[in-house]
């Protein structure tokens, strides 16, 4: 399957990067999305067709954020919205005791 994934653009407000940073970020946020994105997408998203949005995660801002950190963060809000989820196994219950 090939997937075609275009981001027209992506406003950071308040977030100083100079250009280094820029391509740094650009390349954490693909390199991250496309190894996310070979589980597959979102039933949603695979039964075609073009989309205006799509509601993705949250991402939350540290003050010492780094462009490839925060492009992991950017790509796995989008996986979010656009990649095929696997559920989680259900975990047994705690049997410790509440004392």
């Amino acid at each position: 399957m090939k997937i075609n994934f275009h981001v027209e653009r992506l406003v950071l407000e308040g977030v100083p990067l100079d250009l280094a940073n820029r391509v740094q970020l650009k390349t954490a946020l693909e390199r991250e999305l496309t190894r996310m994105l070979q589980n597959g997408l979102s039933e949603r998203i695979s039964a075609g067709g073009a989309l205006d949005r799509i509601r993705g995660g949250t991402i939350t801002l540290v003050h010492d954020v780094t462009p490839n950190g925060l492009g992991s963060s950017i790509a796995q809000a989008i996986h979010a919205g656009v990649g095929k989820h696997h559920p989680q196994p259900a975990q047994p219950p705690d049997r410790r005791s509440r004392e």
